[in-house]
Parts: C-alpha cells; sequence; structure tokens
C-alpha cells in the first residue's frame, strides 16, 4: 500500500504541475514509460479497466498539450512527406487490425476476444506509443525544450537499466554456468523480454552519450557518462546476442560516421569484454562444435536459439497471403493445423510480412528508410554540438530496428519503441528547421536533398533559446 500511495502521490503532483507546464507532464511520461508494463503500473486504479497510472498520465499530458499549444502560439508545421508518413504508418497498424475485427467469431471461440479488448490491445495500446513523439516534435521549439526532451529518453533508458541491474547480479557475467539463468526475471518484474530491452538499452546509450558530448555543464556530462556506462552493463546482463550484435553494429557505423575515437576503444574493448567475461563466451559459443553421432558438427538451430526452425514455419504461413498478408492474430484466427507458425518468428521482415504483406513490409521499411535518411542530415547538418547529437541518436535508435529486426522485434508500436519514435521526432523538428533556414538564406533550391549550408552566422527560425 505505501508503495502504491507514493506511485500516486508522484502521479498526482506531476498531473497538477502540468497544468501550468505540459511539458513537464510530457517528459514524466518519457521517462516512466521504461515501468509501463511493470506490475505495480500493470494494476487499474480502483480495478476499473484501461484506467492504470500510465493511461492517466498519458490522457493528462494530451489534455495539457491541447490546452496550452493555442497560448504558446504552436501549429503543425511538419512537411508533408512526414504528415503522410503518420497517416501511412497509423493506416498500416489499422489495416492489420482490421482482419482480426471482420473475424471476431474465430477470435472468441478461439480465445475469448470481443470488440473492446481488440479495439483496446490492436489499436488503442499500439497508437498511444506514438503520441509521445507526437507532442514532443509539436512542442520541442526552443533548445531548452530540446535539452529537456533528450534529458527524458536518457531517463527512460537508465530507469530500465537500473532495474535490470537490479534484478541480475552483476557477478553473473563472469559465471559461464549462469548463462540465461537470470533473463526470466526481465519479463516476469519488468515486462519486457530481452530483446524488448535492447531495443531501449542501444538507443539510450547513444542518447547519454552524445547528450554527454554536448552538454556544457561538467556535472551533467558525469551524470551521462556514468548512464551510458550503466545501459552497457545492462545489456551484458540480459544475455541478448541479438542486443550485443546490434550495439556492436550501431557503435560501428555511428563512430565511423561520427566518433572515431569510440570505434578504436570498441575494437579494443570487444575481445577483451569476451574473454575476460565467461558467461559471454559460454552464451556465444553455444550450438559450436557439439559432439553427435557422426563427430564435431554445429548445430545452428542451437545457435539461433530455435530461429531457423521458426523462421521456416513463418515462410510457409507468408506463402499463403504473400502480397496482402493474413493480419493481425492469425495463428488463432485460422483453423489448427492450417497454419505453422505460433506466434512471433523472432524476426520481425518475416513477422510484419506474414501479417501485412509484402506490401505493408515494404510500406514500413520505407517510412523507417525516410527516419534514417532525416537522422543522416540532421547529424552532418546539426549547427551546434546539441541538434548534432540529437541526429546521431536518431540515426542509431533506427539502425538499432533494422538490426534488431533480424532475429526480434522492430518497427512496430510497442513500450520499446517510445525512444526510437521521440528521438526521430526531435530530428524531424531540427530538420524542419533546417529547411526554414536554409530557405530563409534562399541558398537552397531542393531542401529535401539535405545539402544544408552553414547558417549559423544568421537568425535561427524554430529553435529559440
Amino acid at each position: 500500500m505505501i508503495r502504491f500511495g507514493l506511485m500516486y502521490g508522484v502521479l498526482a503532483a506531476i498531473i497538477i504541475a502540468g497544468f501550468r507546464r505540459w511539458f513537464l507532464t510530457l517528459c514524466a511520461l518519457i521517462v516512466l514509460t521504461a515501468l509501463h508494463d511493470h506490475r505495480y503500473f500493470k494494476e487499474s486504479i480502483a480495478g476499473i479497466g484501461g484506467l492504470k497510472p500510465y493511461n492517466v498520465l498519458l490522457a493528462f499530458a494530451v489534455l495539457h498539450w491541447i490546452q496550452q499549444r493555442r497560448a504558446e502560439g504552436l501549429h503543425w508545421d511538419a512537411r508533408p512527406s512526414m504528415s503522410l508518413g503518420i497517416v501511412a504508418y497509423v493506416l498500416i497498424v489499422i489495416y492489420g487490425a482490421s482482419y482480426a475485427f471482420l473475424d471476431i467469431e474465430s477470435l472468441r471461440r478461439a480465445a475469448g476476444w470481443d470488440y473492446s479488448s481488440l479495439l483496446v490491445q490492436e489499436i488503442l495500446n499500439p497508437l498511444k506509443m506514438i503520441l509521445p513523439a507526437i507532442l514532443l516534435f509539436d512542442g520541442c521549439r526552443s533548445r531548452n525544450r530540446m535539452t529537456s526532451g533528450m534529458l527524458s529518453l536518457a531517463g527512460l533508458a537508465f530507469v530500465t537499466g537500473a532495474y535490470i541491474i537490479k534484478l541480475i547480479p552483476v557477478g553473473s557475467l563472469a559465471d559461464a554456468d549462469s548463462v540465461l539463468r537470470y533473463r526470466h526475471r526481465i519479463d516476469r518484474d519488468l515486462g519486457l523480454y530481452p530483446n524488448d530491452v535492447v531495443s531501449i538499452f542501444v538507443p539510450g546509450f547513444w542518447v547519454a552519450l552524445s547528450m554527454a558530448w554536448a552538454m556544457r555543464s561538467k556535472l551533467w556530462r558525469a551524470v551521462l557518462l556514468a548512464s551510458a556506462a550503466a545501459l552497457a552493463l545492462a545489456l551484458l546482463l540480459t544475455q541478448s546476442r541479438t542486443g550485443m550484435a546490434a550495439f556492436v553494429v550501431v557503435g560501428l557505423v555511428v563512430g565511423l560516421l561520427r566518433f572515431r575515437k569510440f570505434t578504436l576503444i570498441l575494437l579494443v574493448a570487444l575481445p577483451a569484454v569476451y574473454f575476460g567475461l565467461e558467461s559471454l563466451s559460454a552464451n556465444w559459443s553455444r550450438g559450436f562444435a557439439m559432439r553427435d553421432a557422426t563427430g564435431v558438427a554445429t548445430d545452428w538451430n542451437e545457435v539461433s536459439n530455435g530461429r531457423i526452425e521458426l523462421w521456416g514455419w513463418a515462410w510457409h504461413d507468408i506463402m499463403m497471403a504473400p502480397m496482402l498478408g493474413q493480419g493481425r492474430l492469425f495463428q488463432l484466427r485460422e483453423p489448427y493445423g492450417a497454419v505453422m507458425l505460433p506466434a512471433h518468428p523472432h524476426n520481425a521482415y518475416l513477422d510484419i510480412w506474414a501479417q501485412y504483406g509484402l506490401l505493408g513490409l515494404m510500406v514500413i521499411l520505407m517510412l523507417f528508410a525516410g527516419l534514417l535518411s532525416i537522422a543522416w542530415r540532421v547529424m552532418k547538418c546539426g549547427r551546434d554540438r546539441l541538434e548534432r547529437a540529437v541526429g546521431v541518436s536518431a540515426f542509431a535508435a533506427v539502425l538499432t530496428n533494422f538490426v534488431i529486426a533480424v532475429a526480434g522485434h522492430g518497427f512496430m508500436p510497442r513500450v520499446s519503441s517510445v525512444i526510437t519514435f521521440c528521438t526521430c521526432a526531435l530530428a524531424c523538428r531540427i530538420y524542419v528547421a533546417l529547411v526554414a533556414a536554409a530557405r530563409q538564406h534562399g541558398r537552397v533550391s531542393q531542401p529535401a536533398r539535405g545539402r544544408f549550408v552553414n547558417v549559423s552566422g544568421g537568425p535561427r527560425p524554430s529553435l529559440s533559446r
């Protein structure tokens, strides 16, 4: 009761403060996204379904935003391609859910679903993960708010990482027999699978590291560097090979493009970490050099944690409707034995293809490729360290999705995707400012190409102090 009382007291204080400063509510909402699926946050208030702490805070954040945006003179100034991308993404989500709504009887017989549960689980819950990013884009018109938004994203990642460090003994990294022994605690206590958690850690690491590079305060730099180190440690504790691979790939790419020294540090640290921590060596060697009746061989299904078999089943189900897909929850709607895939195939590309079809997959990939392009331009053409830090963070977040999607979830709206959506929203805000500045100086005829000139000597039309 004391914990619930404290939680409700903090929420009430945030909501009350938000009536004067709506952006404070939004930043608190972003940080508390880390606890969205925690067992305490999943408890309904007064036993009313859907009335959960996160949902209440989100509702008030939207209400405060609606009340105060006119007073602040905010107007929707996203480029047409950005608005169209948001609409297309939402329509893809609704398209996948529409299959389930049209076949409600099969779902009712198979799992007891009804229209209200479908509406909440398949439309409202996914779309509410996009709302914080939309509010961030609309509200971050000043450098102070841009900084606050980035720090709140670092806070989201740090809270998640701190909880993992609390759940899993750090000493387990040096014990070869502890491989995969503790990772079940992540889902049990935090409500997120390890691959979902690492989708927060990898972008969060770059948010913290790039903001440490951008901040002038020595105290903030120390705090952010410590947060980045904690996130790297938490990533190792998850024992997620997909997450570790994403960390290395994203680190090498971003390092080569922006931070060359980090690339050298990473290359030196990799063998030291691998050979110095026995649990990592044992984890990465699983399935290799196994003995069977024919001698020593490699069990690729063991190496991939059973993914190769799942991918074969996914391909079978994809071929049943390759272009338009079978929609959400098709495993429950199809007659027993008609499909082979029991659940997510641990490959987002195949999962999206099976549910939304090849056309849906192409739309999703093009949207994220567009976000990657915007992040790249902001990272290269940002007018100061803060803007370039936002570009680095967004680029790392989107690239993480492309890597992790090979063996886990990616691209679609989930709790772990909030940090990606929000960093991209901030990058889009800066991109709009860069385009406006370039047009104001009359030096860019085709701003969509991203060849922005240095406008540091002129006015800054969108990001004020």
